[in-house]
């Protein structure tokens, strides 16, 4: 409730929730009831003058800049007060997942299932702040334990749609962007008229200083919101009424409504991959790949080598199970912890006498062992050798 004098109107507000009291048998809680002032002032000075000396009935509520409504902050203090109880509900989640060890496929499982899905209420009409994407970081780093930064955010976002496993991290930015466009698209329609309509309202008032004053306020608002995240799309080139037909065109006309039904449900998630495979959030995946193999000293040019290794990925996952391919994965990407990954010089942990824990011996003893077996030495090919390579 909004009023636009609380000192002439505080009792007659009460007075109208006594009544509702008789009427419904639903009681004001004063306690948890809280008064925003719009006009600058501190806290205690309302408190002193409004409430302790005009109003001692409302003695019992808070005062403050800002306060909850549904689980968003509302108010000119609001800032991002919204997101306070999400994220520690988003670390706490992480930690419960942190000590299952389900492995790599699992715990993307998991983390999409029960921990990424507690911020995804918000970020329908909140801006993602980055206090959040920080947050977000440091959770991934936490459940996928290894050496140093084995692994960017940007590689766990990328899993499914570059690397062949049957599912990725998600990442806040490219599904709060997502799902900013299917609200405004199916739920929330005229985003551009009411932010205009808005921006009016807030020219046109009479309280000069408020433009000013209230200004993060007013632009932080939630159909600012849904109308800068409709700009951003359209400068990324998505266009959300572009991509509603494009899924559309893939089903048998005439449409039926389990179609149409199906077509909605698929939406966010077809957005999501339109804004992971944008040049503006892709990574450079063929220079990611060199960098990581640059550690095996290969006898073959770089270039060639990691584009076989991102055409062999995707094929792999077809045929192996998870485990295998993140393992795999883990290899390549210098993700296991090994005491050479450490800089510390100790023996192999499989018992081998002289041989150092590193990465590199198992596979090179792996390597020699196949190739003295007979079906698959190919010595007897003219011209054929074991291709060389060392270890870094």
């Amino acid at each position: 409730m909004v009023c636009t004098n609380f000192r002439s109107q505080g009792a007659r507000i009460l007075m109208l929730y006594k009544d509702f009291v008789a009427v419904t048998c639903l009681k004001l809680n004063l306690p948890k009831t809280v008064l925003v002032p719009l006009w600058p002032c501190e806290a205690s000075q309302v408190r002193r003058m409004l409430i302790t000396s005009d109003h001692p009935e409302w003695a019992s509520c808070e005062v403050k800049s800002w306060s909850k409504h549904l689980g968003f902050a509302l108010g000119p203090g609001k800032a991002n007060h919204s997101w306070d109880s999400a994220l520690k509900k988003f670390r706490e989640r992480a930690n419960l997942w942190d000590a299952s060890h389900l492995g790599l496929h699992f715990t993307a499982r998991a983390y999409n299932t029960f921990v990424f899905s507690v911020l995804s209420f918000l970020w329908q009409l909140e801006e993602v702040p980055e206090e959040v994407f920080k947050a977000e970081e440091q959770v991934l780093q936490q459940l996928t334990p290894g050496p140093g930064t084995w692994r960017l955010p940007s590689d766990l976002f990328y899993l499914k749609s570059l690397f062949g496993f049957p599912i990725g991290f998600n990442s806040v930015r490219h599904v709060a962007l997502a799902s900013k466009l299917r609200l405004s698209f199916f739920e929330v329609t005229n985003v551009a008229a009411k932010a205009q309509e808005l921006q009016s309202c807030i020219t046109s008032t009479n309280f000069i200083d408020r433009p000013g004053r209230l200004s993060e306020w007013y632009h932080g608002s939630l159909i600012y919101c849904l109308f800068r995240s409709g700009q951003t799309a359209q400068s990324l080139g998505v266009n959300a009424p572009l991509e509603w037909r494009k899924i559309l065109s893939t089903y048998v006309q005439p449409i039926t409504l389990a179609d149409l039904s199906r077509a909605r449900h698929k939406f966010q998630s077809h957005l999501t991959y339109r804004l992971l495979i944008l040049p503006k959030f892709n990574v450079n995946v063929e220079n990611r790949v060199r960098l990581k193999m640059s550690r095996w000293s290969l006898c073959i040019p770089p270039g060639i080598v990691s584009r076989r290794i991102l055409a062999r990925l995707p094929l792999l996952g077809k045929l192996v199970s998870p485990r295998v391919h993140a393992a795999l994965f883990k290899a390549l990407w210098n993700g296991w912890t090994t005491s050479a990954r450490f800089q510390i010089n100790s023996k192999c942990v499989l018992g081998c006498s002289e041989a150092v824990d590193a990465l590199g011996h198992p596979i090179a003893e792996a390597h020699r062992t196949l190739c003295r077996l007979p079906f698959y030495s190919l010595a007897h090919v003219e011209g054929w050798s074991p291709p060389l390579f060392s270890f870094k």
